[in-house]
């Protein structure tokens, strides 16, 4: 589903009470990615990193929905990529 296609369905969703599920759901995918991805070392737990990549992500979605500021979606695209990118790096220790 769009969010900007469905705002009704995404203001429920980005919204309290349902958002902090939003948040605990997206959470828990990007941490099975995690997870999956490297098994190396940490400097935090994975799940508070998820959940930091989680809202990080929610943030910007739930700010371009209603489309003030505009701001095109493949920016916001490249944003949530960039974000969740640069997270995950800052939860593994420096070499």
């Amino acid at each position: 589903m769009h969010f900007r296609e469905h705002q009704q369905v995404a203001r429920v969703l980005l919204t309290w009470p349902t958002r902090p599920v939003l948040g605990q759901a997206l959470a828990a995918l990007i941490l099975d990615r995690l997870q999956c991805v490297d098994a190396s070392p940490t400097l935090i737990p994975l799940e508070i990193a998820a959940r930091q990549i989680a809202d990080a992500q929610l943030v910007l979605v739930v700010c371009w929905v209603p489309g003030r500021p505009v701001c095109d979606v493949d920016a916001i695209a490249q944003a949530l990529k960039a974000t969740a990118r640069a997270l995950a790096a800052a939860a593994r220790p420096w070499e």
